[in-house]
This record gives structure tokens, sequence and C-alpha cells, in this order.
């Protein structure tokens, strides 16, 4: 299954999106400013992502499913109630701007990550990054983040000590329609 450039693009009616099946790829923009878009789940693997594919969402947590290798610029760029995102151990590369702006609070990066782009977080505050990597990978830039018009070149993370295992975040969507962590 393709999911084509644009395809939902500004639909503010647009609430759920469940992919049953594989998907191959989901294209840039395909759900770029729905808004109301509460609730993404993948029940199977997903090859591809296409640029800002989430932009401006309103959903505030997403599962990445097993099979991405790379997370595209500006992938939940401007989702501004996006508070948690769970990265696939396929994941190899994020690329600038995947979650800018946004109010994300906690992200788990795999170790199976091996190059950061700048800037990658942009413009997030208060933001915990924790790594399942033991040290920070060479393709790992160190401007992660900017603050206005400054920029900051101390990596915002902490590093997962053997003992300890990275969690994990399962949603379930309640009768009413709302979310469960």
């Amino acid at each position: 299954y393709f999911m084509g450039d644009y395809a939902f693009y500004g639909c503010t009616r647009l609430k759920n999106a469940i992919f049953k099946g594989n998907v191959a790829s989901i294209g840039a923009e395909a759900f770029r400013l729905c808004t109301n878009l509460y609730d993404v789940k993948f029940e199977k693997e997903l090859g591809a992502l296409g640029e800002q594919a989430f932009g401006g969402c309103g959903f505030e947590q997403i599962k990445l499913p097993e099979g991405i290798k790379l997370m595209p610029s500006k992938l939940f760029s401007g989702c501004q109630k996006l508070k948690k995102v769970n990265i696939p151990s396929t994941v190899t590369r994020i690329e600038d701007h995947v979650i800018n702006y946004t109010a994300i609070q906690y992200i788990n990066i795999p170790s199976s990550v091996a190059v950061i782009d700048d800037y990658a977080f942009a413009g997030v505050m208060d933001l915990f990054i924790f790594c399942e990597a033991e040290e920070k990978a060479l393709g790992w830039c160190s401007k992660w983040n900017y603050n206005g018009n400054s920029i900051s070149d101390v990596p915002l993370i902490t590093y997962w000590n053997e003992q300890y295992s990275a969690p994990t975040f399962e949603f379930t969507i309640m009768e009413n329609g709302s979310s469960h962590i």
C-alpha cells in the first residue's frame, strides 16, 4: 500500500488514521495540517515516510512502527500538542527539524540511530532525550536545538546505563475517544 503526497493535506475533519496492513510509504505532507487528527495507529510495518507527512497534526503521541529507516525533515513540525514519540529500532537517521516547535517532553533514541542532523529538535523547550547507545555516535551533530536566535552547542542527551531499559509507551483509545497511556 502506498499513500501519495498530499493525500489528506489540510483535512480538518479527519480524526483517526488506522493502518491495518503493511504500508510501503506515506508521501510528503500526506497528513499535513490535519489539525484534528488525534489518533494514528500502525498495526504492521511501515516502509517510508515523506517530508512533513504529519506536520501540524493534532495528536499528543505517536508510536511509529518497525520498518522505517529515516525520519525525514519536518516530519512532526508544528505538531503543537505532540508530547511523546516512540522511534522504532529500525531508524538509522533523524533529519533536520523532525520534531520542531512541538510540546514534546520525552524522546527515546534507539541505538540503531547513526546520524542525527543539525536542529533535529529545534525550538523545543524542556526536552528529555534518552539514548540507548552507550556513547554518542560520530554522526550525531552537536547542534540539536536552538532557542530563538541563539544556538546551543550542548547536546540535550542522557545516555542509558546498561542496568536500565528504555521505557516504551502504549496507548489505548477509550470509548469516549480519549487516549490513555
